[in-house]
């Protein structure tokens, strides 16, 4: 799938649980952290905690690290943002 606005290339692996089709409109925010303030977290997400998130503003959201950007030739390095 290619961004209109932005040259932008997603692959969705067939196993995903994203349910969408050719055509569908989707957001995707990559953020380095949920904190609404910026800061880092402390790296596991409790759903329990009464600080409001980032995530709070999505149905489905995914936390991790990001394997591999291509055309950013620059790091061969795992990113964690």
């Amino acid at each position: 799938m290619t961004s209109l606005r932005r040259n932008i290339s997603f692959e969705k692996k067939e196993r995903s649980s994203l349910q969408f089709s050719r055509g569908d409109k989707f957001r995707l925010v990559l953020a380095t952290t949920l904190r609404e303030d910026g800061y880092p977290d402390g790296g596991e997400w409790n759903p329990i905690e009464s600080e409001g998130s980032r995530a709070d503003s999505f149905e489905y959201v995914m936390y991790g690290k990001i394997y591999r950007i291509e055309g950013d030739e620059s790091s061969t390095e795992s990113s964690s943002r």
